[in-house]
Parts: structure tokens; C-alpha cells; sequence
């Protein structure tokens, strides 16, 4: 009885391993916990198949490819060349990491291979060795394919805990090896030995999951200000036109002044500088050589300009080609928008945008009066809004779009001025952009 309740957590463990794998290249979000559920009543059958007949290799092999085929299918919605690639993948590497643990054992343990079979603790090790080694391999592989697939960086930290893991396991297994213990200890070591997997296995997953619901959370957030700067953008149009449409009413009224003082040519020439100035202040979108900076400071220029404050630019260089559009608008966005909430609430009104490059080297500052100083938890910014997890992730997105490009972010609180400075600084631009003229 022992044995079959063994077995069959054994089995819940590969069933997870692979259930890990498949979450992690698949992406498919919602609709988790029934995935999971659809694996484990195919690995139940699958193991109920093995028990049958009597776990014979060729119906074990046939069944698990089977099986994998109509579950990456049916489940994972893939395409049959890659269910059949995944299936074929994991029944090798079962074979293979099962083989490794076997051999690795039977030198741990000073004996032939399967002798340790009758040893209940030496077993679970070893089992639980192959099912780790599975695990850690197809962490391994499923970071490759999202890196070629989706130009995810591997994450080292989602790697460490499997490989700590078999550390742990080879620690266990030496110990069994070097010392005898009696039936009850081993039933103990055996059962921790498998929970230590499970939670393992199961906290991964969980990251896993976490990882994948914040990359949602900034895509959905972008989203958001691409919606708003395309209102703000046409708000900006309908003012700019109403304006323009005043303009050419007061036309007829200029051509009459200018006709009136036409003999004075200082005064005509001043008089057209004045009607120059007044257009030019009309065009509120176009300041810069960057397309996509003009329209994010048109749209500060017309929020600021809506809640009173005094918006100051201090660009001196917009060459940033280097910086893919989505980098900009998460940087430039997220950190105005932070400013503006805190300027409109404070007493004093005030943002500064400053962008400029020295020695190779682009620094981005935006200062902004706050009456309230930032929240911070381990020197780490914190937002004060209610549901952090929705909230939260402006500076995030910052710190991740500046990070892509080996940049550092700084950030200061004076609280006599009651000023808040946020400075970025990306190094060796010339390497990153094809030029950096000015």
C-alpha cells in the first residue's frame, strides 16, 4: 500500500514538472487551475495504464507520448509539429534524468543499479532526483525557447531553485548512504523529501504565474497611456483649432491694421512679429526634432497648462534613437505623470523636464515640487494608492525600460525646497544610437 501511495505522489510530481513547463511556453493565462486539472486526470490514466501493465517500457513510452500529444492538442491549443516536438522532448528526458538518478545512486549508494529499490527512503531519493532533474532541465529548455520566441531574458533566479533543490536531494541521498535508519525515520525522511519537491516545484510556479500577471499589468498599462495621449492628442487638436479658426477671423481686422500703417515700415514689421508670435503659439505640437517627445510634451504642456502649472523644458538634445518608442513613453510618461499628480496637489506648482547629453552620456531629469514626501519601503519607491499591484507600476516600468539599456535611475526628496528629482543616465550612447549629434 505503501509503495502505490508513493507511486503515485511520484507521479503528481512528474505531472507538475511537466504542467510547470507547459505554463511557462505557453503563456496562456487564464484558466489555470483547469489545465492543471486536465494534466493530472491524464497522468492518473496514464499511471493506471502503467499499473495494468505492470509498468512495461514500450506501453509506458507509447502511452506517455500519447498522452503529451493530446494534452499540448486539446489543452495547449498547439500545433500538432510542436505537440508531437514537446512530446517527444519530455518522454526523452524522462528516460534520460531517470537513467542519470539511477546511476548517480548506485554510486551514492555503493551498489548495483535497482538494488536500492528495496530501500524505501534510497528509492523516494532517487525517484524525486530523476523528477528534479527533469524539472531543472526543462526550466533550462522553456527559458531558451521565450528567449527566442518572445526575447525574454532568462531569469537566473527562477533557475536557482532547482538546482538548490538537487543539491539538497544528492546531500539527502549521501546521508541514507552513510547511515541506517529505521522504518519510521525513513517513512519521515522520505515524506519531507517530497514536500521539499512539492513546494519547490509548486513556488516556481507560483513566480512563474506572479512574473507573467505583472508583464500583463505593464502591457495593459501602456495600453492605458497610449489611450491617453491619443485623447490628450485630440484635445489638443480641437483647442489648436478653435484657436486657429479665431485667428482667421481676427485676419480681416490685421490685413485693415496693416494697410492702416503700411507707410511705416518699422511698424509693420513689428507689427507682423507680433502676428508671427501669436501663430507660433498656437502650434503647441513640434518643439523638438523627435516626433514622439513633441507629442508627449504637448501633452504635459496642455495638462500642466490645465492645472495651473508652471511646466519649464530645458531640451538641449533629442537624439534618441537608441530608445525603442514603448522605452519612451513608459520613461517619459510614467515619471510626468507622477509629477503632475504631485504638483497639482501641492502648493506650489512646479515640473522641469531637462534633457541633455555630456561626454557620451544622455541625462534625463524631471524635478517636481511635492508637499508630500515619497513613501518608501527599503529605499524603494512606494505608491500610496490603494491596490499596489495595480498602481505601483509606473516606476517599475521605468526602472525595467532604462535597465534594457544598461541606464541608471536616481531619485532625491529635498524636503526644505520640497523637491522631488528623478535623474537618468544612459552611458556610451554612441554605441546604442547610430549618431550622437545634437
Amino acid at each position: 500500500m505503501t509503495s502505490f501511495v508513493m507511486n503515485f505522489v511520484l507521479q503528481t510530481v512528474e505531472c507538475l514538472v511537466c504542467f510547470s513547463f507547459y505554463e511557462s511556453i505557453t503563456k496562456l493565462g487564464k484558466g489555470m487551475l483547469k489545465r492543471f486539472l486536465a494534466i493530472f486526470v491524464l497522468y492518473i490514466i496514464m499511471y493506471g495504464v502503467n499499473i495494468v501493465f505492470d509498468y512495461n517500457i514500450v506501453v509506458n513510452t507509447v502511452a506517455m507520448v500519447a498522452f503529451h500529444i493530446m494534452l499540448t492538442l486539446v489543452v495547449y491549443k498547439q500545433k500538432f509539429v510542436f505537440s508531437f516536438v514537446y512530446s517527444a522532448l519530455i518522454t526523452s528526458l524522462v528516460t534520460i534524468t531517470e537513467f542519470s538518478a539511477i546511476t548517480i545512486a548506485s554510486i551514492i549508494f555503493k551498489s548495483e543499479i535497482m538494488d536500492f529499490t528495496d530501500n524505501m527512503l534510497s528509492y523516494v531519493v532517487v525517484i524525486v532526483l530523476s523528477k528534479s532533474l527533469l524539472f531543472t532541465v526543462l526550466r533550462i529548455i522553456g527559458s531558451v525557447i521565450n528567449r527566442f520566441r518572445q526575447n525574454e531574458k532568462i531569469n537566473p533566479v527562477f533557475l536557482a531553485y532547482p538546482f538548490s533543490l538537487l543539491v539538497v536531494l544528492t546531500a539527502v541521498g549521501l546521508i541514507a548512504a552513510e547511515f541506517e535508519f529505521n522504518e519510521t525515520l525513513k517513512l519521515i525522511l522520505s515524506v519531507s523529501v517530497i514536500v521539499l519537491t512539492f513546494s519547490v516545484i509548486l513556488t516556481c510556479i507560483f513566480q512563474q504565474r506572479l512574473s507573467q500577471t505583472e508583464q500583463e499589468l505593464f502591457e495593459l498599462k501602456a495600453i492605458t497611456q497610449k489611450n491617453e495621449m491619443d485623447n490628450t492628442y485630440l484635445e489638443i487638436l480641437e483647442r489648436q483649432n478653435e484657436e486657429l479658426q479665431l485667428y482667421v477671423h481676427d485676419t480681416k481686422k490685421h490685413m485693415g491694421n496693416i494697410y492702416g500703417i503700411a507707410d511705416d515700415a518699422d511698424k509693420t514689421r513689428e507689427y507682423i512679429q507680433g502676428m508671427l508670435e501669436e501663430l507660433d503659439g498656437m502650434n503647441r505640437i513640434g518643439k523638438t526634432n523627435n516626433k514622439l517627445l513633441d507629442l508627449i510634451v504637448a501633452k504635459y504642456d496642455y495638462l500642466c497648462e490645465k492645472y495651473q502649472i508652471n511646466f519649464e523644458k530645458n531640451i538641449h538634445y533629442t537624439k534618441l534613437d537608441f530608445l525603442a518608442d514603448n522605452d519612451i513613453t513608459a520613461i517619459f510618461n510614467n515619471l510626468l505623470d507622477n509629477a503632475v499628480e504631485a504638483a497639482a496637489q501641492s502648493q506650489e506648482k512646479y515640473i522641469n523636464l531637462s534633457i541633455n547629453c555630456f561626454d557620451d552620456m544622455l541625462h534625463i531629469i524631471i524635478e517636481n515640487i511635492s508637499d508630500f514626501a515619497p513613501v518608501t519601503e527599503n529605499r524603494k519607491l512606494v505608491t500610496t494608492k490603494p491596490q499596489r499591484r495595480l498602481h505601483g507600476l509606473g516606476f517599475k516600468s521605468v526602472m525595467r525600460s532604462v535597465k534594457k539599456y544598461k541606464g541608471d535611475v536616481f531619485w532625491d526628496f529635498d524636503k526644505d525646497q520640497k523637491l522631488f528629482t528623478v535623474s537618468i543616465i544612459f552611458s556610451g550612447i554612441s554605441k546604442l544610437s547610430p549618431s550622437t549629434e545634437q
